[in-house]
């Protein structure tokens, strides 16, 4: 949460309108690796929709917070600790009271790190390398051992989403068939059970 609460829209947002480094629309974030515990910087390109809400809240709704530090850091969000940036634990109350207030959830940000977490590998099951970097976990076993249990459930849901809906991809066979899978499994004896079932 620290680096987040210390983020800077000059030195790690390139491309921003503040760092004066535009690149045609383009922008990204850069995490130096003095900012992060693992000691591995990272670079990610933001989305259009992520530039659209930052630029959104640096017009509409950084200025409140400008004027309640008493200063302009040019941090994403001013605060007044010496360093420049927001306290952690008034980032952390903050974002815990909009969840709050929006969703009527008390989610901490190491939980919605883990809501993320298992968002991500419902839809992409067995993706753990791109968490890991992400994440900045310098071992997959470290990862494994905090997540393994949400993708063994995410797993298990796509091999039957897999069995269930995959008869009805309209692939051929194989090259040159002209009976495509959705045909080919109607003819087999335990689709029709599982047509039952379904």
């Amino acid at each position: 949460m620290s680096n987040v609460a210390s983020l800077h829209l000059v030195r790690n947002f390139v491309g921003s309108p503040a760092s004066g480094t535009e690149r045609s629309g383009r922008r990204f974030l850069v995490v130096s690796s003095s900012q992060v515990k693992n000691e591995e910087g990272q670079e990610m390109e933001l989305r259009p929709e992520t530039i659209a809400l930052m630029d959104l809240f640096v017009r509409h709704h950084r200025p409140a917070l400008v004027r309640d530090a008493g200063r302009d850091d040019e941090c994403l969000f001013p605060g007044r600790t010496r360093q420049g940036g927001l306290d952690v634990g008034t980032l952390r109350k903050r974002v815990m009271c909009a969840i709050r207030e929006r969703l009527g959830l008390l989610v901490s940000p190491h939980l919605y790190r883990s809501i993320a977490v298992m968002a991500y590998l419902e839809r992409r099951s067995g993706d753990f390398v791109t968490l890991m970097k992400l994440l900045g976990h310098r071992r997959l076993e470290t990862l494994m051992k905090h997540y393994a249990f949400i993708d063994r459930a995410a797993s298990a849901k796509a091999v039957q989403d897999l069995i269930l809906h995959g008869r009805q991809v309209e692939a051929p066979l194989c090259p040159g068939s002209r009976k495509t899978w959705p045909q080919a499994c109607l003819s087999q004896p335990g689709v029709a059970y599982l047509e039952t079932l379904h």
